[in-house]
């Protein structure tokens, strides 16, 4: 049974129009180490009609917690999102080996539409004080190219996953500091 991790579930105030160039997403920092299985975000379509499609995308994240790397990606479609104004929260499955999520690190959710126009697209609820002391919001208002921090906000999201197995322990070292796990004693 999953267990939820890292979240800010409100309250909301305002939501974010997302498109292909204008990116949006939310850095966590897990208190735990476990295998992340699904994402949930509270968000509804823009316009009245129009059903869109694109990826919601777990990045790792650099030093100033922007996107750097892919972790997973699932694909997703508007078409049974509420209408403007009608937000729900929209569960994101992760395919399985589920990844790793290593304590004290930042990763960053990004919601990332196949289009640029706007009907149909999602938007993502936030609240406009914040609330969440481990992320922040982030965006980029050129299709990915550089990202900044959004004010004092945060988006609405939950970060669902299972415990790692006993006995497990990771270290970080390797070719460019790649994280790995290493099931069992002794390394």
């Amino acid at each position: 049974m999953a267990i939820l991790y890292e979240y800010f579930n409100g309250p909301r105030d305002r939501g974010e129009p997302v498109t292909r160039r204008y990116l949006r997403g939310q850095t966590f920092t897990p208190l735990v180490a476990h295998n992340i299985t699904e994402i949930k975000l509270y968000v509804c379509k823009q316009g009245s009609g129009g059903i869109k499609a694109g990826y919601l995308r777990l990045y790792n994240s650099d030093a100033s917690g922007y996107p750097t790397t892919v972790i997973t990606q699932v694909r997703y479609s508007t078409s049974s999102w509420g209408n403007e104004g009608s937000y729900s929260w929209i569960s994101f499955l992760i395919a399985t080996p589920y990844p790793t999520l290593l304590a004290s690190t930042t990763y960053v959710i990004v919601i990332y539409p196949d289009t640029s126009d706007v009907t149909g697209n999602p938007i993502w609820g936030y609240y406009s004080a914040g609330g969440y002391t481990r992320g922040k919001a982030v965006y980029s208002n050129n299709s990915g190219s550089s990202w900044a921090t959004l004010g004092n906000l945060d988006f609405m999201f939950e970060e669902w996953g299972n415990p790692l197995p006993s006995g497990t322990k990771y270290y970080t070292g390797g070719i460019a500091g790649a994280k790995r796990l290493r099931m069992g004693f002794g390394f």
